[in-house]
């Protein structure tokens, strides 16, 4: 049974009547056209609360696993992780369908694993060969394509265990982070038309898996805000999706000038919004719970920046209010993912087998 956390979930939990904190970062002239045609009259209003469905439930009353070294980490918790995040890239179409295939490595990947073990699959939108070709996609050019991937999910993944799918995550970064990322509000709608056709394919092809719309934490500056960027037909979508890292410094205003106290960093973000749309993790839970949806913490973790040293990543207070976080919402959380993986000498996040975190990971080890 996982170990309780006290106190911080109150403290939290507290924080959502928190009011708004604006980004004043956002005051500068430009000739954007979201801030030309939107921003005077269109300015994300932070929603009323309501219920959303029961969540799946995991061992920790939501599902909580992580990507990479899955067996080191519940080696350090103690507690056996439920779920498995891999993402499904290939320059095609036809290279992501064989690798979610009988054979492929993301089966394997799950091969032998027990049926209460959950596989979060993030699969490119659009893969490189076909990079921002949303034309193509909303004309029905990619549909076949995208049937084989689906009926390849529900075969080797959906009918043996909890499957969710994060078709296309964070396109809110651009066409600079990935193929499916949008540059303009003209994008970030055909981006829309686009997703909206592959959920429907994969609602139908796929039935067994959850299809999560998934965006990065951060829409500051955006050409659209996320209100432009939902689908008007909710039952597309079975949950949102985020992607919230501890690569804040300091609070709103000072973003960029690391600050010690780490308590009062997570404060002033966690209930933030701003003119696009949510910030803070509390609340993107509101926005989703608004939306009659349960949230799924698709990647989050430390961040050893290189404007930073990785004694100043290692951030136990963060670890402490994310697990208090989830276990205070534990019936409307999918699931968590932990980036237990470092990707450059810049990019690191691994808690074990090895890490340069020992207050974090000691923390991770106490509340997880």
């Amino acid at each position: 049974m996982r170990k309780l956390i006290l106190g911080t979930i109150l403290a939290v939990a507290a924080a959502l009547s928190a009011p708004a904190i604006a980004d004043t970062s956002l005051d500068s002239p430009t000739t954007d056209y979201w801030l030309t045609h939107h921003r005077t009259s269109h300015r994300f209003v932070p929603p009323s609360v309501s219920s959303p469905p029961r969540a799946p439930i995991g061992t920790a009353g939501w599902r909580s696993g992580a990507k990479s070294n899955l067996a080191d980490l519940a080696s350090l918790r103690g507690n056996p992780v439920d779920i498995e995040h891999v993402h499904v890239l290939a320059p095609s179409f036809d290279k992501i369908a064989t690798n979610l295939g009988a054979t492929g490595w993301a089966a394997r990947q799950f091969s032998g694993k027990p049926a209460g073990y959950g596989a979060l699959l993030s699969i490119a939108l659009l893969p490189s060969d076909n990079a921002q070709d949303f034309a193509g996609c909303n004309a029905g050019t990619y549909d076949g394509k995208w049937q084989t991937i689906a009926r390849n999910v529900q075969a080797n993944f959906a009918n043996w265990r909890f499957t969710a799918v994060e078709p296309g995550w964070e396109p809110n970064l651009g066409s600079g982070s990935h193929p499916w990322g949008w540059d303009t509000y003209a994008e970030s709608q055909a981006w829309k038309a686009c997703w909206s056709r592959v959920a429907g394919i994969l609602r139908t092809y796929a039935p067994g898996a959850k299809v999560m719309l998934s965006f990065s934490k951060n829409f500051a500056g955006n050409v659209a805000m996320i209100n432009d960027v939902i689908p008007a037909d909710h039952s597309l979508f079975y949950g949102i999706g985020l992607l919230y890292y501890d690569n804040q410094r300091g609070c709103p205003g000072r973003g960029g000038t690391y600050s010690p106290d780490r308590q009062a960093v997570w404060d002033c973000w966690a209930t933030t919004n701003i003119a696009e749309g949510p910030r803070g993790i509390v609340a993107w839970y509101n926005f989703a719970q608004s939306l009659g949806k349960p949230l799924g913490v698709s990647e989050w973790g430390l961040w050893d920046q290189a404007a930073i040293t990785t004694a100043q990543a290692d951030d136990p207070v963060y670890i402490k209010n994310m697990a208090a976080f989830l276990r205070g919402r534990a019936t409307t959380i999918v699931y968590d993912t932990y980036q237990n993986n470092n990707v450059t000498t810049s990019e690191g996040h691994e808690l074990a087998p090895y890490t340069g975190f020992p207050q974090a990971r000691a923390e991770y080890a106490a509340d997880f």
